[in-house]
């Protein structure tokens, strides 16, 4: 079975090469690096440079507890220097970059395997109405 970690804050471990380790001797192949604030989405990046095993995929973003306006700026650009990188990750593992909300600025996307999310959205419906 392979397993992908799909919500990780790497930034944040003490020892990140033992959390590796135990992650790779545990089956999982991938994980997904969340970022919140400039300074994870750099270190986030980083991680993935000098990582291959488990392979990181690198969710870029700023989350709204973690808004320092000194730096919102400088945040949204690095975000759009690296976004290719974010969407190339994606679509490496054939998971799709879905928009959620377009009028944001930038735009809010999330990263998913979006014929499964369909399938499992059909059969929830259809089970709904079996009630």
């Amino acid at each position: 079975m392979t397993t992908i970690d799909t919500h990780a804050h790497l930034d944040h471990l003490e020892n990140l090469e033992e959390a590796l380790r135990n992650a790779r001797e545990s089956g999982v192949v991938g994980i997904v690096a969340v970022g919140v604030d400039l300074a994870a989405n750099k270190k986030n990046l980083e991680i993935k440079k000098n990582t291959t095993n488990p392979r990181i995929y690198v969710a870029l973003g700023i989350h709204p507890g973690n808004i320092n306006p000194t730096e919102v700026d400088e945040c949204l650009q690095f975000i759009r220097e690296h976004i290719q990188e974010a969407i190339a990750m994606a679509r490496s593992k054939g998971l799709d970059l879905i928009e959620i909300a377009p009028q944001a600025t930038p735009p809010v996307c999330k990263i998913l395997d979006f014929a499964k999310f369909k399938y499992e959205q059909d059969k929830k419906l259809k089970e709904a109405r079996k009630k």
